[in-house]
């Protein structure tokens, strides 16, 4: 079997699993993995945060983008243009409407350039060895291509985590996955 073929059934069974979560158990699991973040010396440290916003079964980040905007970070979403991402300030939620594939996006036109940020990250599977399966668009390996030194961190539930994932050789590997169980 092809590694194409590979992560198109892993991209099945672990967005079953993911889907299965009933909404106590994404909330409370949710809310751990948010607070671990929040936690993590990396948080801490950088002051310009870039982050998806989470959607369906995935880790909402929106608590996590509140927080960081009430600690003075500057904060930034990420916006499809043509064919790719950039990440766009916002200062709050509200800066936020439905863009491509219904994901909300930054209303704003200040392009999110800082020498350094931590990039939260979604994916659908993650291992590891922190490789991860997104959708298959390849949007965040593009952009973490084109900006090596950023600080990547995945947001996942724990039943998203297997022992190893087929990849690419433009797969980015992420530096740290953050889950209700802790950041490794």
């Amino acid at each position: 079997m092809k590694n194409l073929d590979k992560k198109t059934a892993i991209r099945k069974t672990v967005l079953a699993l993911r889907n299965g979560l009933t909404l106590a158990q994404k909330w409370e699991q949710e809310k751990q993995i948010v607070e671990n973040v929040l936690d993590s010396p990396e948080f801490e440290m950088y002051q310009a945060i870039y982050t998806y916003v989470g959607m369906g079964s995935e880790v909402d980040t929106r608590v996590l983008i509140k927080k960081a905007l009430a600690l003075g970070k500057k904060v930034a979403c990420p916006k499809i243009e043509d064919g790719e991402i950039e990440f766009y300030y916002i200062n709050g939620l509200e800066d936020l409407l439905h863009g491509s594939f219904g994901i909300p996006e930054p209303i704003g036109e200040q392009l999110a350039m800082d020498e350094n940020a931590l990039v939260v990250v979604p994916g659908i599977a993650f291992d590891y060895g922190k490789q991860r399966i997104g959708y298959g668009k390849g949007y965040y390996d593009k952009y973490l291509a084109k900006y090596p030194w950023y600080k990547t961190i995945g947001l996942a539930f724990q039943i998203q985590i297997m022992d190893s994932l087929p990849s690419e050789s433009f797969d980015i590997a992420l530096e740290l996955i953050a889950t209700e169980e802790g950041v490794f």
